[in-house]
């Protein structure tokens, strides 16, 4: 909660503050869908062939039933954080059976891993700088090659250039894509007003992958909304079962999701743009697509691809411009963490002092 109005009053000689407003904020991080799950999975069975790489594919795995219950994972108390972890050490130790079992008794989640998480309030500090000198860059009407140059001094890497290019004028990108948010929301309304069809809508998502339904198959050729809704009040309800999608999301949920975003997105009160709501845009128009493509327009193509422009270029400048200014913060915001494996890499103290870094990795020094 954050104190927003305050007044003042003096009572028996004593000054008191008084809160008039306050701020509250609710916040639902979200939950990990069946596309993340499986691909959390695939990196954990990467990441162990990599790391243990073995020519009889066991490697790690012949170390693990022992040493399982042993291996712990750090995660914020976030539930799709949570979820994710226990999918990576599904596919990094391969482990059968469902998630839950993996999560209560490997991935910890407490003060302590939150602590080592977070970043650092001087890594922060250098970050809000960066992020308050692309707010300039991208609410400045010019050509961002002529204002990128004015600002940070440095000529950009070859692919910032190249998104440099593609965007051109900023500001006139970002009123695009307003323009664009608007219609789109806008037209989950209008789908949302006509009373007869809102129940059909509510029960229609995107199936999960590979349906062995023909007739579902069937249904994903179709492109235009109203064909694909008529098409699904004539299936049988086993067909309707295969739809039920990511987290069952109504089309209310769905409006009310782009009704906040077009609200955050731009401020009429400052004429500005937070350009920190881009990626937020940019995933979910693009899961949208993926996961309730019964709402694929042309309106929805032209979002994914302009706000994917702003994207590309935001996301890998988000540390910084130039290469020092990376390094600075890639230092200072893990500095707890790093301090920690530091502090836990010293217990090798062979390996570490006569300079076999190598052996850190293998399962037989």
């Amino acid at each position: 909660m954050k104190p927003i109005k305050l007044t003042t009053r003096t009572a028996n000689n004593e000054e008191e503050v008084i809160v008039q407003e306050a701020l509250l904020v609710l916040k639902w991080g979200g939950e990990l869908t069946h596309a993340g799950i499986q691909q959390a999975e695939n990196l954990g069975k990467t990441f162990r062939v990599s790391i243990y790489p073995s020519s009889k594919g066991m490697g790690l795995l012949r170390l693990h039933s022992t040493y399982r219950h042993d291996l712990k994972c750090y995660s914020s108390d976030e539930g799709r954080c949570m979820m994710t972890a226990a999918s990576f050490l599904k596919g990094l130790l391969d482990l059968e059976g469902e998630l839950p079992p993996i999560l209560n008794s490997m991935v910890i989640s407490n003060s302590e891993s939150q602590e080592l998480l977070d970043h650092s309030e001087e890594g922060s500090s250098e970050l809000k700088t960066v992020k308050h000198q692309l707010n300039i860059l991208l609410n400045s009407d010019g050509q961002l090659s002529d204002i990128y140059k004015k600002l940070v001094g440095e000529a950009p890497t070859e692919y910032v250039a190249k998104c440099i290019d593609a965007i051109g004028n900023p500001l006139k990108l970002l009123a695009k894509v307003y323009a664009l948010i608007s219609d789109y929301t806008i037209g989950l309304k209008n789908m949302l007003s006509n009373s007869e069809q809102t129940e059909s809508y509510l029960i229609f998502k995107y199936p999960h992958p590979m349906p062995t339904s023909k007739r579902i198959f069937e249904l994903n050729k179709l492109t235009r909304s109203e064909e694909r809704q008529k098409k699904i009040l004539d299936m049988k309800e086993e067909d309707k079962e295969l739809i039920y999608g990511c987290g069952k999301e109504s089309l209310v949920l769905i409006f009310k999701r782009w009704k906040k975003l077009e609200k955050d997105f731009y401020s009429r009160k400052s004429n500005k743009y937070d350009i920190s709501k881009i990626p937020d845009v940019n995933d979910g128009i693009r899961y949208d697509a993926l996961h309730n493509s019964y709402l694929l327009n042309e309106t929805m193509t032209s979002l994914c691809k302009n706000i994917g422009l702003l994207n590309e270029f935001v996301t890998p400048l988000e540390f910084g411009f130039t290469i020092i200014q990376k390094v600075s913060s890639g230092v200072k915001v893990p500095s707890v963490y790093y301090a920690r494996s530091v502090e836990n890499s010293s217990k090798n103290s062979d390996a570490i002092c006569f300079g076999h870094w190598k052996v850190l990795h293998k399962l037989q020094p």
